[in-house]
């Protein structure tokens, strides 16, 4: 068995399938903390065997005979025995392992997990939740003649998205046209507007030849256009815009994504560092996220408050809704478990004080089963969750 291991802040869409898909299998899942520097560093692998240890014992507490046990949990035995030691030395602050027969991934991130161990007949994926879109996930372009780049990006972390079948420059683009050996260009100061990093092209001295270009840079970014939405694997995450007054405009009037973001970043993004374009779009994006949450609360509080039934908080109601796609927005509390089972041809909830052998974490359900039938999910603060309820739910219908 392969590791696939990825070092993110963002899972993307593709990740998260692979990880909600249904097996017929058993499921472990390994939450825990890890350090990126110091003596700590040296503990992260001792936490991790004991971590498998537990996990061997309830496999076995299962039916599952030694054997099948060892090879079950033998991909993360290399990791923790050190048969991977650059894996350990290249640590993040946070690392979830998923395994079953015949799967493994392991992804570190910039959110330091509280230490978890899942074993059951799914993953456990709420501590994922900040990584999957709700600390903010999104996307920005930076737009350039000389190197269009996109970038997946969160609150913590950016990654680069290659962009393939589209040019990513213009001399590209026309690198066998005959106008390419007739017109030269370049980026530099327009006078007037020192430090904006606005383009400036310079042809045969003629308007006919500006005209030309811009026809020329239009086709170009229609083309970058239709590459970037087939690069965007997360179609609800908003997309942000760098780059000079001109190339944003020509953009937008090409754009068919439907969130593209009104405010952008000006100046030239050739001078600014995937982190540094991060850091930049943050603030643009970061209220966009808050109202999200803050809508999915007060659209709840309103429908709560009128008696209509598509506001749920209680188990019994919001667990069958969450299985049969009937949930568009969840709101769980952080950090929160509620142990117990439920039944879903009787869908009857039992909740227990301390867990037990066969529990399932019933918050965790929902989760899974609303990310699964694509709704969206909102961790908030245990003193924010409305009426007091362990869990609220808005319903499609």
């Amino acid at each position: 068995m392969k590791l696939i291991d990825k070092v993110t802040d963002i899972l993307n869409e593709s990740d998260l399938e692979r990880l909600l898909a249904p097996r017929e299998d058993m499921h472990v899942s390994i939450y825990m903390p890890t350090h990126r520097m110091g003596p700590e560093t040296q503990q992260d692998p001792v936490r991790l065997r004991n971590l498998l240890d537990k996990a061997a014992e309830q496999l076995h507490a299962i039916g599952l005979r030694t054997p099948a046990v060892d090879a079950f949990l033998a991909p993360a035995r290399e990791l923790a025995d050190g048969a991977a030691d650059r894996f350990w030395q290249y640590q993040a602050d946070g690392l979830a392992l998923f395994l079953t027969t015949d799967t493994f991934f392991a992804f570190r991130t910039r959110i330091a997990f509280s230490e978890l161990l899942y074993v059951g007949r799914r993953f456990h994926i709420t501590p994922l939740v900040p990584v999957t879109g709700d600390g903010g996930h999104f996307y920005i372009l930076a737009l350039s003649q000389n190197n269009m780049r996109l970038l997946e990006a969160s609150r913590t972390g950016v990654s680069e998205v290659a962009l393939t079948g589209t040019s990513t420059s213009l001399n590209e683009a026309l690198r066998f046209d005959e106008f390419e050996r007739q017109l030269q260009f370049r980026s530099a100061s327009a006078p007037g507007a020192a430090g904006t990093g606005q383009s400036v092209f310079h042809g045969q001295g003629s308007s006919g030849d500006e005209a030309s270009l811009r026809r020329y840079l239009q086709r170009f970014v229609h083309d970058v256009e239709s590459g970037v939405r087939a690069a965007l694997s997360d179609r609800s995450a908003p997309l942000v815009l760098a780059g000079v007054t001109e190339l944003q405009g020509i953009y937008r009037a090409e754009n068919r994504y439907a969130n593209l973001v009104e405010q952008g970043i000006e100046g030239n993004p050739d001078q600014l560092d995937a982190a540094e374009l991060q850091r930049r779009a943050w603030p643009i994006v970061r209220e966009r996220f808050r109202q999200a949450k803050e809508e999915a609360l007060e659209q709840f509080q309103l429908l709560a408050g009128r008696g209509d039934a598509r506001a749920a908080h209680s188990l019994e109601t919001v667990l069958p809704a969450a299985l049969y796609q009937r949930v568009a927005s969840l709101i769980v509390p952080r950090g929160a478990h509620c142990w117990g089972t439920f039944d879903p041809e009787t869908e009857k909830v039992e909740v227990q004080a301390e867990v037990q052998p066969g529990d399932e974490d019933l918050l965790d359900f929902a989760v899974y089963h609303t990310l699964r039938h694509r709704g969206e999910v909102h961790l908030v603060e245990p003193e924010e969750m409305p009426l007091d309820a362990p869990v609220a739910a808005i319903m499609r219908y």
